[in-house]
């Protein structure tokens, strides 16, 4: 298992509400840290549908769902609820004195279908696009 790798100040992050989040940058992508009940959790904080900052959904349980399309990830794993191979980065948070530390979680091993492509069963069609090509998402790594 990887080690856990300094992204910054918690200083911000002890003072978010519950349901709420902050961006993090971690290992080359922007990671949401969102405030739960119990501790954090932290994802992935592009869609992987059409690049839409996950940081602005809507966290319920161990579900966060995209503010664009409505799509489901499951926190714990990674895993989408609307493709079942689809899948986020998640993160373990680790927070020590004013300093935030993420670690990686490996993804599930063994995928229910092919993550890869979607299953051709499927009546939506899965929309092929980089969302770097059509916007930029506006970047939030001010980590006091």
């Amino acid at each position: 298992m990887s080690e856990y790798i300094h992204v910054g100040s918690a200083t911000r992050l002890t003072k978010l509400t519950r349901g709420s989040s902050r961006v993090y940058p971690c290992n080359g992508e922007d990671v949401a840290v969102f405030r739960t009940r119990e501790g954090y959790v932290a994802v992935s904080d592009t869609c992987p549908h059409m690049g839409a900052s996950l940081s602005h959904g809507r966290l319920s349980g161990n579900q966060l769902e995209c503010s664009w399309h409505e799509w489901k990830f499951n926190t714990d794993t990674g895993v989408s609820d609307a493709r079942d191979w689809c899948c986020l980065n998640v993160y373990d948070v680790r927070i020590d004195g004013d300093k935030l530390f993420l670690r990686p979680r490996p993804k599930p091993e063994k995928p229910i279908r092919d993550r890869s492509a979607p299953d051709a069963s499927d009546e939506e069609k899965w929309i092929e696009w980089d969302p770097d090509r059509y916007f930029k998402k506006p970047k939030d790594h001010d980590n006091d």
